[in-house]
């Protein structure tokens, strides 16, 4: 029996794989779109996915955390782990081996009202619907919404260092910058500046 192109792809996880030179051009792209710098979108998809654009994450009990590392499969790699800004919680992290694996798991979770974080920005949840699913993980869509989340950002925020915070911790008032901090050393190391 023949095997169709399809079930190649799966077997060998190529199912829509985006390396390294589409996720630059995504970046490129996107950034000359929406007039965002595209060194500020590279640092964002480096600290928030290392590059990874199936990549699902979320914040929960330790409890929790450990009951999900128990599904962890061939399919879905799953690191679980303290977080670091908040010690009652947990971040778990889904590492699907393609984007069908990658768009069940965050259906699945979408559907249940999770709050988590997908692809290559890690876009909240609060950022797009169910019906997205089968774009959110797309470079260059997932560079867009984090665009349209950082003009958000900007436009409430005012300045560079509150709308980088914003880009992780919302609208809510932070006393400090832990993430902003994270994002400039990153940058730094990556530009030089």
């Amino acid at each position: 029996m023949k095997k169709n192109i399809l079930t190649i792809l799966l077997m060998h996880n190529f199912l829509f794989a985006f390396d390294n030179t589409d996720i630059a051009k995504a970046i490129k792209e996107i950034a000359l779109r929406e007039n965002i710098d595209q060194r500020i979108l590279y640092t964002i998809a480096k600290i928030e996915s290392n590059f990874k654009p199936f990549a699902i994450c979320m914040t929960t009990s330790k409890e929790n955390a450990l009951q999900f590392k128990q599904i962890q499969n061939p399919n879905i790699k799953i690191i679980a782990s303290e977080y670091k800004y908040n010690k009652n919680k947990w971040i778990i992290s889904f590492y699907p081996k393609n984007l069908l694996y990658a768009k069940a798991l965050a259906t699945a979770f979408k559907k249940q009202n999770f709050s988590f974080d997908v692809g290559l920005t890690q876009i909240n949840t609060t950022n797009f619907k169910l019906e997205e699913i089968d774009y959110i993980f797309d470079p260059k869509y997932n560079l867009l919404k984090s665009s349209k989340v950082l003009k958000s950002c900007l436009k409430m925020k005012k300045d560079i260092k509150k709308t980088i915070e914003c880009y992780n911790y919302g609208t809510k008032h932070r006393n400090s910058y832990p993430y902003y901090t994270k994002f400039k050393k990153a940058f730094s190391k990556s530009f030089g500046i």
